[in-house]
Formats: structure tokens, sequence, C-alpha cells
């Protein structure tokens, strides 16, 4: 039984078509998963609530920024947040970032072994 060249020019068409569509899902999931791995990193330091309280005005004009975690209020895979205007900021994550131990949620420790 012979193949038709029609025949294995279509079959040669829908196998390249095939291969596009799905090449750029997989790369899009590739890049998710990686970013779901390695959460950002957020810069926080410890501010008294006395010192937030006797602030001065300067900080009054100036964009919000966050002070600490609130630590109390770790959930698996979120944080939450104290801002220098008082409100709360929630970070909610793809994957865990944090494990429980004795009622408490520690960070879950992802750097790299070398």
């Amino acid at each position: 039984m012979k193949i038709s060249r029609v025949v294995k020019g279509f079959a040669f068409c829908l196998a390249l078509s095939l291969a596009v569509q799905v090449m750029p899902s997989a790369a899009v999931r590739i890049f998710a998963s990686e970013a779901a791995v390695r959460p950002a990193k957020t810069e926080v330091s410890a501010v008294s609530d006395s010192e937030v309280a006797s602030s001065g005005t300067a900080e009054d004009t100036a964009e919000p920024v966050v002070q600490f975690e609130l630590t109390e209020e770790r959930t698996a895979a979120g944080k939450v947040f104290r801002v220098s205007d008082g409100s709360r900021l929630a970070v909610a994550y793809a994957t865990p970032v944090h494990y429980e131990q004795d009622g408490q949620w520690l960070e879950i420790d992802n750097t790299p072994a070398v």
C-alpha cells in the first residue's frame, strides 16, 4: 500500500501545527512553576507601634511603606504586613511559603543547596 505525497504533506502540516500550538503553553507552564517555587522576597524592617504613632509629618506625605510582618496572621500560602499608614497588606502565594510546627507557621527555607 503506497501513501501518496498529498497525504504525507497533509500529515506533516497537521503535525507541525500541533507542535506550534503546544509549545507556547508548555513554556508558560514552565515559567509559572519556576515563579511559584521562588516567591518574591520582600524587604521589611521592624518598627514599634510607638514609633509609628510618634512619626512626624514627613511620613504623612510620603508613600506608605511596609513596616513589618504580622506573623500571627500567617497561613501556609500567605503573609500579612503592617503598612506605615496603618493599613494591612495581604500577600498570597501560589504555593506554600510556611509550614506549621507546634502551632506556629515557620518560613520554608527554599534556598538552593550547593
